[in-house]
Formats: C-alpha cells, sequence, structure tokens
C-alpha cells in the first residue's frame, strides 16, 4: 500500500538523484536522502525500517541481479512488461495474430495475450 505513493515521491525527487546531483555524495548520503524523501513524502514510511531495508546486503544484491537479468531481456524502461519471458512492447505481444483491436480495453489486450500463450491444439 506504500508503494507506489513512495515510488511517486522518488520519481517526484528524481533529479536529486542522478547526475551532477550525486557525484560528490557518499552511498550513505544517497541513502539518507531517499530516507528523507520517503519522510517528507508523509506516507507513513518508518525511517529506520527503510533505511535497514537499504542497508541490507542480501537485499542489495537480489535487487542487482534483478536489474542486471531484467536489462539483459530488453528492459531498459518503466514500466516494462514481459509475458512469458517475452517483452510485451507497446502494450502488443510478440505472437502473429493475437493483437485485438485497437481501441480495446487493457484487460481485453491482457486476455488475448495470455489466452494465446494457453491455447493448445487438441491432439
Amino acid at each position: 500500500e506504500k508503494l507506489f505513493p513512495f515510488a511517486n515521491a522518488i520519481f517526484a525527487a528524481q533529479g536529486s538523484f542522478f547526475g551532477a546531483a550525486t557525484t560528490t555524495m557518499s552511498p550513505n548520503q544517497v541513502k539518507d536522502q531517499i530516507v528523507e524523501v520517503a519522510v517528507n513524502a508523509s506516507i507513513g514510511i518508518n525511517a529506520t525500517g527503510l533505511r535497514a531495508a537499504l542497508d541490507d546486503h542480501v537485499t542489495d544484491i537480489a535487487q542487482r541481479v534483478a536489474w542486471k537479468t531484467a536489462t539483459s531481456r530488453g528492459m531498459y524502461e518503466t514500466p516494462s512488461f514481459f509475458l512469458n519471458g517475452f517483452r510485451v512492447r507497446q502494450g502488443w505481444p510478440p505472437y502473429q495474430g493475437v493483437a485485438p483491436e485497437p481501441e480495446a480495453s487493457n484487460l481485453t489486450v491482457w486476455t488475448t495475450m495470455i489466452d494465446a500463450l494457453l491455447y493448445t491444439e487438441p491432439y
């Protein structure tokens, strides 16, 4: 319930986290700034808990592996979606003949893609 408000707060403050804004900061200073953004957003995130999560080595390694895996499979922007190991680009699957009408709802688009993956020819 706090993920999206937290992500929105970080997104709003993104200029504070890249390029020249962080070149003279230590990793601990960047983490402190992330915690500050979360606290100032008044979304109920516990500062001590967030800092502990940012300092957790196992979480850090898992996130790095997940990021490298995602980028190696073509994820370079957000949001990005994958379905059965294939990147869904511009809301359409990489399969022939399964795209619904352009005015279809998102639910219809996703249902069509998933149904195409689940369908098997009868024996």
